[in-house]
């Protein structure tokens, strides 16, 4: 017999290579994108900035903010308890008496006139402060 093994390895194979994936060319963002991004972006920057403001003033006022809730509680309350007690007992002697607002009648002129002065008298108050503003 001959000095050969009895296993037989597998020939080396020549290694393939590999062809980069094919990518579609990148678009050049045209003059009008860019002209928006440079135009708006000061915009942008502005808004994260106050954003982040108001974040950490909110962050340093929560101690503050805790404070004065509890004492505007304790002040709701200080009010609250006799409001409540003038308020209680048969309706006939109670101090406070609840005034529950009426549903306004449509159906009659009256209410419609009212409601056109209303709104003409507002407007002429708007108008009044705008000519002073605008002098």
């Amino acid at each position: 017999m001959t000095d050969q093994p009895m296993y037989y390895a597998p020939a080396p194979q020549p290694q393939q290579q590999q062809q980069p994936a094919l990518t579609k060319p990148r678009k050049k963002r045209g003059f009008w994108a860019m002209f928006f991004i440079v135009l708006f972006s000061p915009f942008i920057a502005i808004y994260y900035v106050l954003k982040a403001v108001y974040w950490v003033f909110t962050w340093l006022m929560t101690p503050v903010a805790l404070v004065v809730h509890f004492l505007l509680c304790a002040l709701g309350l200080i009010w609250f308890t006799p409001v409540k007690l003038l308020a209680s007992g048969r309706s006939r002697y109670r101090l406070l008496q609840p005034h529950y607002p009426g549903f306004p009648p449509f159906w009659s002129a009256k209410y419609w006139v009212r409601l056109r002065m209303r709104v003409k008298q507002t407007c002429e108050v708007f108008l009044a402060l705008a000519e002073l503003v605008s002098n």
